[in-house]
């Protein structure tokens, strides 16, 4: 029946401005050591370090692996922060991966939010509206 919540994509600084309101965070900034997934009261972090080098092929590998729980996350409704630490390279391309699975997954396209340095308020990149 769709798709309830949203990915929100920025930069460290912009993703910090919203992060009491996000319930899932997708942490890109870091670019080497070992993916995890922390839980804390009312918040899951998914730690996926990557490199500008590598972020296509580290993003199919993270999506195949941890997709199915963002995409539930989405469908109950949660909003989810995607960051690196400038929101220009490795946040963009997992938000869009993420974004593109979701729409495959729930048959609609998806609206996908950039956050700017300024916070939540910014308009989004995307129009996109579910076909109905």
């Amino acid at each position: 029946d769709g798709c309830r919540g949203r990915i929100l994509q920025g930069g460290a600084d912009a993703v910090r401005a919203v992060r009491g309101e996000v319930e899932v965070i997708v942490d890109c900034a870091r670019r080497s050591g070992d993916a995890k997934v922390e839980s804390g009261p009312g918040q899951v972090v998914y730690w996926l370090p990557m490199t500008e080098a590598n972020m296509q092929e580290a993003c199919r590998s993270y999506l195949k692996e941890y997709g199915p729980g963002l995409l539930e996350a989405l469908q109950s409704g949660k909003v989810i922060a995607v960051h690196c630490q400038e929101g220009v390279h490795r946040s963009v391309e997992f938000a869009k991966q993420l974004q593109a699975l979701a729409a495959q997954d729930f048959a609609a396209p998806r609206k996908l939010e950039s956050l700017e340095e300024d916070g939540p308020e910014d308009e989004p990149e995307d129009d996109a509206k579910p076909e109905t």
